[in-house]
């Protein structure tokens, strides 16, 4: 075998072996969450804006970049004593779902911030639930929450007393409510409410062009690993064509 041949074989591996990290580093499951916005935390529970049933609650959210959504945390306030237990959600370009990007109904995983009192008889809770990656472009839109549902403490019925914490900060949260009266259901916005206490997660700069579909982000694991895959083919093919090349060499 000549000197020109193993040289060749060496910058050969190595390219493939460059190729195979680069693809394990690349995985997306590799990084870490980042917050991409938030109003927090929540300063107040007396004031908490209604997500039971059919009241919904919408507010407001910026990205500065494209970017994938794969996690919300908020906020909620419950009366009675009642742990949050799921909630309806949307991601829109409109107040109260409408024009939808994504929605769905998740389980909470909640966590106790603050009990309840002979003074005060709201809960506060830290309520996480998960998206479905759901990708954006860079540009203003509405999380609401809807139909929040809990399990009450034993021996008791739920009442559906959920609701979303504020933030301090005053601005354009609004709140949709449907109040029954007797056979009537009369309907009311609450506008420029103070904000509520969120926090949206996910990665930055893998978001879609138009607000929903998938855009030029980072591969999915899948294809990274057939990236590897093809590439230990071709490491495998070429030795083989290498040891014919030097049975050749040496027995010609």
């Amino acid at each position: 075998m000549s000197t020109q041949s193993g040289s060749t074989r060496i910058k050969f591996l190595a390219g493939v072996g460059a190729t195979v990290v680069l693809c394990a580093l690349a995985s997306p499951e590799a990084q870490a969450d980042t917050v991409l916005f938030q109003q927090w935390p929540a300063v107040s529970r007396d004031q908490a804006d209604s997500i039971n049933q059919s009241n919904f609650t919408s507010d407001d959210f910026t990205l500065a970049a494209a970017a994938t959504l794969d996690k919300v945390v908020f906020e909620e306030a419950e009366l009675g004593n009642e742990t949050p237990a799921s909630v309806k959600w949307y991601i829109s370009s409109g107040l109260f779902g409408k024009n939808p990007i994504a929605l769905g109904t998740a389980s909470l995983t909640a966590t106790l911030t603050s009990a309840g009192t002979s003074g005060n008889a709201f809960s506060l809770f830290t309520a996480t639930f998960s998206l479905p990656n759901v990708s954006l472009a860079a540009g203003k839109y509405y999380l609401t929450l809807n139909n929040g549902q809990n399990v009450p403490p034993t021996g008791r019925t739920a009442g559906n007393l959920d609701y979303w914490a504020i933030h301090a900060t005053p601005g354009d949260s609004q709140t949709f409510q449907s109040v029954q009266v007797g056979n009537n259901v009369y309907t009311q916005t609450f506008m420029n409410h103070d904000e509520d206490a969120f926090q949206i997660y996910g990665t930055a700069g893998s978001g879609g062009g138009g607000g929903g579909g998938g855009g030029k982000g980072v591969p999915e694991p899948q294809t990274l690993w057939l990236l590897a895959a093809g590439a230990l083919l071709t490491l495998g093919l070429a030795r083989r064509r290498w040891s014919v090349a030097d049975y050749t060499e040496n027995h010609s």
